[in-house]
Parts: C-alpha cells; sequence; structure tokens
C-alpha cells in the first residue's frame, strides 16, 4: 500500500506599504500573499476590526485627520496566518494668518507679514498690483522710503506640503502735511491784522 505526503507551504505576505496624503485624497492598501491557499484577510484599523474588509487591498476614500493611524491586515491560509501593518500619516492644509491694509506718510516704511499652518516647508511669493516681487521669499516684506508709486495690492502666496493660499492687502500713501508761509503785515495802530 501507499500514500502521497503532501508537505504544504507556511502563510507569507508582502505589503501593505506606508502611505502620506493630504486632506480629501483617496489611498489604498494592497498585500500580496504567499504560502499554500486559499486566502482569507481581515483588514483592522489601530487595532479595530474594519467590518467587510476581507479583500486582499482596501481602499480610503477622501482622507481625514481621523483616518489617520494603522492599518494591518491578517492573511489566513492553509498553513497558519501572518500580520502585516503599514501607517496612513494625513497631512494638513496650508492656510495662512491674512495681511493687514496699512497707511503710511511719504518716506516711512511698510512692512506685511503672514504666519503659516499646515505642513510644511512652506514657501512665499509676493505680488504688487498683480506683478510678482523677485526675490521676495520670506514670509515678510518691508517696503521703504515710501512714495506714491508704492501704493496699491500687496499679496502673498504660500504654498505648503498640502495647497496654497493667497492674501492680500492694501497700501495707502499719503501726502505729507504742508502749509503755505505766513505773510509779514506792516499795520498802523487801531488797524486789523490778520494771519492764515
Amino acid at each position: 500500500n501507499c500514500a502521497t505526503l503532501t508537505v504544504l507551504t507556511n502563510v507569507s505576505a508582502t505589503g501593505p506599504t506606508n502611505v502620506v496624503k493630504c486632506p480629501g485624497e483617496n489611498t489604498s492598501f494592497s498585500v500580496t500573499p504567499g504560502g499554500t491557499g486559499p486566502f482569507t484577510y481581515q483588514w483592522f484599523k489601530d487595532g479595530g476590526e474594519l467590518t467587510g474588509a476581507t479583500n486582499a487591498s482596501l481602499t480610503v476614500s477622501n482622507v481625514t485627520s481621523a483616518a489617520a493611524g494603522a492599518y494591518c491586515v491578517v492573511v489566513t491560509g492553509q498553513c497558519g496566518s501572518v500580520t502585516n501593518c503599514a501607517a496612513l500619516t494625513v497631512l494638513t492644509n496650508t492656510t495662512a494668518s491674512p495681511l493687514t491694509d496699512q497707511t503710511r506718510c511719504f518716506g516711512q516704511n511698510a512692512t506685511f507679514a503672514t504666519t503659516p499652518d499646515g505642513t510644511g516647508p512652506f514657501t512665499y511669493v509676493w505680488t504688487f498690483n498683480n506683478g510678482v516681487l523677485a526675490g521676495q521669499t520670506n514670509s515678510s516684506l518691508t517696503v521703504t522710503n515710501l512714495g506714491s508709486t508704492n501704493a496699491g495690492t500687496y499679496c502673498v502666496r504660500v504654498a505648503g506640503a498640502c495647497g496654497s493660499v493667497t492674501n492680500c492687502a492694501q497700501l495707502t500713501v499719503t501726502t505729507n502735511t504742508t502749509a503755505s508761509p505766513l505773510t509779514s503785515l506792516v499795520k498802523c495802530p487801531g488797524d486789523s491784522a490778520n494771519f492764515s
């Protein structure tokens, strides 16, 4: 009498891989099994079972900060099971504090500044009346020795890892106070004298 001995292969798996996304984007995790099947799959997030997530891939749509965490899959075959995990990191959209309108006199200086928020690094592009100001790539802009040609709209475009935002402010340059000189008068006693 004879018999056949078949030795199956222990379960193994590759994937999933870590993912970094911006809010509102979609992402997916996938795993490739090895060993002797058939295979079953069960996905978990931060240790909690995801109901109905029983395929080799998992899609997470329109991610928010609440979706960030550890995603694990248990792959089960004829010879045991294996658990693999990956992390979903959700970045923060770019925002920036508004610029403040300013009124200055001739010859004075004006400084515009913004404070970014979200996930950096951040870059800055300043414009004046829709024209790019070359070399102005910091979070603040100072305009010195103001004249009438400096009056107008100043904007900054702040870009980060997740999008960009543009804020603008108005600079008004006012004319310095002047007055016509007084005129010397010669009057007789009892006359009236007016200066203006």
